[in-house]
């Protein structure tokens, strides 16, 4: 049963994971570009914000996988207990641990990119939300 659900959460970061490439196009060549004019700010922060859960959803079901493969059922459980949120810190600690530094460099990154994705697209709603208010005046 373990193996299986190792199988299920790395096939679903596979999946998820081919829609990473089309994410970063939009992200560079669409939202941030729409997010230096005052106009489209609400825009480009609304998909920066949304594609920010695409990579959160990518470095959750790869540390998810790699907790439990590394780590086991009760490191897991443990980095479940924690808001769903704990198992990328648990995986990157059990990577760590068991020699795989590639692995927590890229469970890492991944929060990096979801965290700063999320970041810029509130950045930018709240600007947006700033010009409203100035407009109204």
């Amino acid at each position: 049963m373990t193996e299986s659900l190792i199988k299920g959460a790395f096939a679903l970061y596979d999946t998820v994971q081919a829609w990473y490439g089309l994410a970063l196009v939009l992200i560079v060549f669409v939202f941030i570009p729409l997010g230096l004019f005052d106009r489209t700010k609400r825009f480009a922060g609304k998909g920066l914000f949304q594609s920010s859960y695409l990579f959160g959803a990518g470095t959750w079901l790869l540390g998810a996988g790699m907790a439990l493969a590394l780590a086991g059922w009760f490191w897991l459980l443990v980095g479940l207990f924690f808001i769903g949120l704990g198992v990328v810190p648990v995986a990157i600690v059990a990577a760590l641990i068991h020699g795989e530094a590639g692995i927590a460099l890229a469970l890492f990154i991944g929060l990096v990119i979801t965290f700063g994705v999320r970041w810029l697209g509130a950045y930018l709603l709240g600007k947006a939300d700033e010009i409203d208010r100035v407009m109204v005046i």
